[in-house]
């Protein structure tokens, strides 16, 4: 927390592995953060995720406002 609050800057990182090389992908959708420290926790991973009924994960909420979009996949 201390690095983003001094540089709110991140990288989400998706990728698609497959054995066949030629279904590998990936996304990488880089931007600035912005902490959350009062938000409750989403809804959805509540409804999605049992543990998190039992349990609701503690701490900030970190919110990636996408600047940029970056993709590639094997050819096709």
């Amino acid at each position: 927390m201390r690095w983003l609050r001094r540089r709110p800057e991140a990288t989400l990182l998706v990728d698609r592995y497959a054995e066949e090389w030629s279904r590998l992908a990936w996304v990488q959708l880089l931007g600035r953060v912005v902490i959350l420290p009062d938000a409750e926790t989403p809804a959805e991973l509540v409804a999605k995720y049992e543990p998190y009924r039992r349990q609701p994960p503690q701490g900030p909420l970190l919110r990636l406002d996408v600047e940029r979009t970056v993709y590639w996949r094997a050819g096709q």
